[in-house]
């Protein structure tokens, strides 16, 4: 017994042993290779012919390996395969530069070796592009890109092709011929270049296209009647014509002389009109021709034969309609053709002639407001009073909700601003032995220019203006058109103040204005606007001490002011009329900048934020803030009438009408789960 216990004792002091632990020894770790294997290409092969993009390149490499792309002399890689245990590999490219040797490398990465690299050359000819977005398209106009120096077949399913060079730019158009009738059309294109033989890149995208090759009507005159006396000054002109065409009214003088009374005029609703140019006294004949969208130009109206200046006012001169054709040996002018470039004998000016030159010439601010009285006017005001609406409600009251949730937000764990001490030197109070500045700031009256002017130049932004005389000009009339808006908006409250007996109002420059007017500026610019939509106040009028009620009627007299002004400015460039020369160009510009500026700057100051004079207003009364900006946005929609044609069919339209809508929905949605789901959230 006592030897099978000693033998089960010494079996136990063996096993726990350290030795008998580690008794039998690891196997070694395996040693790394003596070089990696190489990578190779397998696609695509030397000299390939790639049509399209995205394409797959496959190839062989180490294991253990990672694999980068490159094309041509990038040296960001366009594709990445990440190490793996894998000795083969696939990748997508879905960009590379196009021409007759393009090196396709792929580097692989092992690590503890060198890099290594395969390469080969491929020619590249990726498909042309077809621009859907050309304005020209409907007219059978096509533009688009390609490879410089190569062919642009541009084909449709039933087997018709065409073929246009691509520019050394990358660019190519081409006009489809005048036998393809109006209707739909679908087309794509591929291209081929010297280096790709026979063979061609694959197709682009089928685009739909809707060609409009059939003329509009002749437009009709309505106004005047044959045979009416008119003055030698701007004289009134309306008729009817197609929707979205633009009519251009013309004279033929009595000594021949062929003048543009209105051109391009914007037909709305079946209705234009416009104020013509000044012509000479005597008897002259009208005719009116219409463009349409796609740029045909239809047959003119029936010439009417009318009298001017001292023949107006002799019944002796004026020539009755039926025998009008027999006694005036004047043709009628002949309708523009948009495709052949004018000469010299043949060119129809654009406008009366001016005697100033260069001075005299005309610029988009010259004639960028319509008359606000006019034939198919109605419709227009319906549309600017449903437009009105739906600005206050998805953007004003919703803008106004989301900052009073955003400000109590931040109230309820912050400190108030007024407890804090001063934070920098700027803040402390000066003291007797603090030293004289070495530069005196300016004056109120020096800084009052200098804004003005900087103003006045940033305004100029909002459309292009060419040619250094005409440019100083329009800065001239920009600087004294803010000079006036702005006097509007501190003279009248401070008159206002003082016949309340309000006290009296501060006023200080805003250097917050400027960034408003370069944004509002710049989208005018980018959009395209015509009438531009502009701010110009530059300055911040209110009362320190007065009560909720005293501010919100004084900001209603400062809003009431400069939309009257800009309203007034209005009405005025429908008496101007069509400018002739440099004084009747310089007092177009003055009131068209005006009415651009008053009426953009009181719709910004309806807006209920921060120090403008709408949110005084809606403090002091709600009722009487929805009215007058019911009222302000209703005149601007009305005012912008132009620019809402032009983007009824865009989808420019469709995106602000989606960005309002959202606008809205998260203002109104936040406004309400602050006031009504947290407070039942904290009492549950």
């Amino acid at each position: 017994m006592a030897t099978i216990v000693a033998s089960l004792t010494l079996s136990l002091f063996a096993a726990l042993s350290p030795s008998s632990a580690f008794a039998e020894p690891a196997p070694p770790a395996p040693s790394p290779p003596a070089e990696a294997a190489p990578v190779t290409l397998i696609s695509p092969v030397d000299g390939q012919f790639i049509d399209s993009v995205p394409f797959t390149v496959t190839g062989t490499k180490a294991a253990g390996s990672s694999i980068q792309l490159h094309t041509g002399d990038s040296g960001n890689p366009v594709c990445i395969v990440r190490a793996d245990d894998l000795t083969t590999f696939s990748c997508t490219v879905a960009s590379i530069p196009q021409g007759p040797g393009v090196r396709l490398t792929a580097v692989q990465l092992v690590t503890g070796f060198e890099p290594s690299s395969a390469s080969a050359p491929v020619r590249v000819l990726l498909p042309p592009t077809i621009d859907s977005r050309s304005p020209e398209l409907a007219s059978g106009l096509l533009q688009g890109s390609g490879y410089p120096g190569a062919t642009v077949i541009i084909r449709t399913p039933d087997g018709r092709s065409w073929t246009a060079p691509v520019s050394s730019g990358g660019s190519w158009a081409y006009m489809l011929p005048a036998e393809i009738p109006s209707g739909v059309l679908r087309l794509s294109a591929t291209q081929s270049a010297p280096f790709s033989g026979s063979v061609e890149s694959a197709p682009s995208d089928s685009l739909r296209v809707t060609l409009d090759r059939d003329a509009p009507p002749a437009p009709v005159i309505t106004t005047p009647a044959a045979g009416a006396s008119l003055p030698t000054g701007a004289a009134a002109y309306a008729g009817t014509g197609e929707t979205g065409a633009t009519v251009t009214v013309f004279a033929v003088t009595a000594s021949g002389t062929d003048v543009v009374l209105c051109a391009d005029v914007l037909v709305s609703a079946g209705q234009w009109s416009c104020t013509g140019a000044a012509l000479p006294d005597g008897s002259a004949t009208i005719t009116a021709y219409q463009r349409d969208a796609a740029s045909n130009t239809g047959a003119g109206s029936p010439p009417l034969t009318v009298s001017f200046g001292q023949a107006a006012s002799t019944p002796s001169h004026s020539r009755p309609p039926a025998s009008a054709p027999a006694e005036s040996p004047t043709p009628a002018p002949v309708a523009p053709v948009p495709s052949t470039a004018p000469t010299e004998s043949s060119a129809i000016p654009d406008r009366a002639p001016a005697p100033e030159g260069l001075w005299a010439d005309q610029t988009p601010f010259t004639t960028a407001v319509r008359g606000a009285i006019g034939p198919g006017t109605d419709l227009t005001w319906l549309r600017a009073v449903l437009l009105a609406i739906l600005a206050i409600g998805l953007l004003l009251i919703p803008a106004r909700m989301l900052a009073t949730t955003l400000t109590r937000g931040r109230s309820h764990g912050n400190e108030s601003t007024a407890a804090r001490g001063p934070l920098t030197g700027r803040n402390r109070t000066p003291t007797d032995d603090d030293p004289d500045p070495l530069l005196r700031s300016p004056g109120a009256r020096a800084r009052t220019i200098v804004a003005l002017s900087v103003a006045g130049a940033i305004v100029l932004f909002a459309r292009p203006v060419d040619g250094q005389p005409v440019y100083l000009r329009v800065f001239v009339a920009s600087v004294l058109a803010l000079v006036i808006v702005n006097a509007a908006a501190t003279w009248v409250p401070v008159r206002f103040a003082a016949w309340r007996q309000l006290g009296s109002p501060s006023q200080r420059l805003s250097l917050l204005a400027f960034p408003v007017i370069a944004a509002l500026a710049l989208v005018s610019r980018v959009a395209e606007l015509q009438p531009a939509f502009l701010f110009g106040l530059l300055f911040v009028v209110g009362l320190q001490n007065g009560s909720q009620r005293d501010r919100g009627q004084l900001g209603l007299a400062r809003i009431a002011a400069v939309f009257a002004t800009g309203l007034v400015a209005w009405l005025a460039t429908t008496l101007i009329g069509t400018p002739v020369g440099f004084a009747g160009s310089f007092a177009a510009e003055l009131v068209n900048i005006v009415a651009m500026t008053a009426l953009g700057s009181a719709a910004i100051m309806m807006v209920p934020l921060g120090d403008l004079s709408g949110r005084a207003v809606l403090n002091w009364s709600r009722p009487a803030w929805f009215a007058s900006a019911l009222v302000v946005f209703t005149v601007l929609f009305a005012f912008l009438s132009p620019t809402l044609d032009a983007w009824q069919e865009q989808v420019a339209a469709i995106a602000v009408v989606v960005v309002l809508l959202t606008f809205g929905a998260v203002g109104i949605s936040l406004w309400l789960w602050r006031r009504v789901v947290t407070p039942n959230l904290s009492a549950s």
